[in-house]
């Protein structure tokens, strides 16, 4: 954005942070590394970057198990909302096929899939993630308990 003339009051609007925060980035200065991986996800939807462009074919790993709690969370938020997928995915500006996949478990979410997900549904990225991880955990005590048992 800077290289095309943006300013960095420009930048920081669509990236919903202050011009000084944007300063010290392209300064590469520290304090990046401590960035939220939601506020990275966000970031990363306003500027259209495509989880492929930095992690390669690793962007689309199988689902794991958080991946499918994710999809359980969201795929029930929508169905409670009264979504169809149709809809959810020409409202969220996603590709059908792939939103069906992660929704279903078929796939994990890229972080511009889920960013738009949350965004359309009006829910809390990191709110989601944590109840996943809850969920995960949860799940591994279970699995655990019945090896100790058997």
């Amino acid at each position: 954005m800077r290289s095309t003339g943006a300013t960095l009051d420009e930048i920081g609007k669509t990236l919903g942070v202050g011009r000084d925060t944007v300063s010290r980035w392209l300064r590469e200065e520290r304090g990046g590394e401590r960035t939220p991986v939601a506020d990275v996800l966000r970031y990363m939807g306003a500027l259209s970057i495509h989880p492929k462009e930095i992690f390669g074919e690793a962007a689309y790993p199988p689902p794991s198990a958080m991946d499918l709690h994710v999809a359980k969370i969201l795929k029930g938020t929508a169905e409670a909302q009264a979504w169809s997928y149709s809809e959810l995915a020409e409202s969220s500006d996603l590709d059908s096929d792939e939103l069906v996949n992660a929704l279903e478990g078929n796939s994990s979410f890229s972080a511009e899939l889920l960013y738009k997900l949350c965004k359309t549904l009006s829910q809390d990225l990191s709110a989601i993630i944590e109840r996943a991880a809850k969920l995960s955990e949860n799940s591994t005590e279970v699995v655990a308990r019945k090896r100790i048992a058997s």
